[in-house]
């Protein structure tokens, strides 16, 4: 039976957190009862998020190896997957921020032109409304979304995460009745400069205001309504993005 299931959502601070997890449960379970891509090296970048991923871990590792894991941290499926952990834990992350850091960390350096040009030519790299879309299983739908979030035992939110990081140390403490600190650890995470959002391009033909207005009505109203349903969980009322720019649409 699984003890522990992140839920990695894409530029989310996950591989920093997959990190700490893994410093924190090799004190209690084997290597081997610990799936943790990108942290394990042999497990390389395989997470459980479609069927060639299921056929490629079992090929490896023998058909009992998913039923004696304990903790997975990884990019997740939990239609495809079926696990029933003691404990779900995820992390979001202010949607204008991470949609930001999507675009400069996974297509800026194949299509080298600035995020404002992208969204002037409606890219077909912008993908929309990721956090949504992950809780989901890309059905997007918003009721999903939210019954989701209220099956985690723990949602981490990435502007508050020196605080969240302590507070649910003490809940896995509790939960797994043990006594071991959990830290943020960024040492091993590939640094990711954003561009900034503001900078100066040529021929650019919106502006500041105009480009954040489109992010969050084109791209990331979906992700905007979760992350602050996500607040309102956590109490966490004072980080909610206001939905001014997207409310008279």
């Amino acid at each position: 039976m699984s003890e522990f299931i992140f839920y990695h959502i894409e530029k989310c601070m996950g591989t920093s957190m997959r990190y700490s997890f893994y410093e924190y449960f090799i004190n209690l379970f084997n290597r081997k009862e610990i799936h943790i891509p990108g942290v394990i090296k042999e497990l390389e970048n395989i997470n459980l998020v479609n069927k060639e991923n299921y056929d490629i871990i079992i090929s490896k590792n023998g058909y009992e190896y998913l039923e004696k894991l304990k903790v997975i941290c990884c990019h997740f499926r939990d239609d495809i997957y079926k696990f029933n952990p003691k404990m779900k834990v995820t992390c979001l992350r202010n949607p204008i921020d991470r949609f930001v850091s999507h675009y400069y960390f996974f297509t800026y350096n194949d299509l080298q032109i600035s995020l404002k040009e992208a969204v002037e030519q409606n890219c077909h790299c912008l993908y929309k409304n990721v956090i949504t879309m992950r809780l989901t299983n890309y059905s997007g739908d918003i009721y999903e979304a939210k019954q989701k979030l209220k099956e985690f035992d723990y949602i981490l939110i990435q502007e508050n995460i020196d605080d969240d990081i302590k507070e649910l140390n003490k809940l896995m403490n509790e939960k797994f009745t043990v006594n071991y600190g959990l830290a943020l650890n960024t040492k091993n995470v590939t640094k990711n400069v954003t561009k900034n959002v503001t900078k100066n391009v040529t021929k650019n033909k919106l502006n500041d205001g105009d480009l954040n207005d489109i992010i969050m009505r084109e791209y990331c109203f979906l992700d905007i309504e979760i992350y602050n349903y996500a607040l309102e969980l956590r109490g966490l009322e004072h980080l909610m993005i206001k939905r001014r720019m997207i409310e008279n649409e």
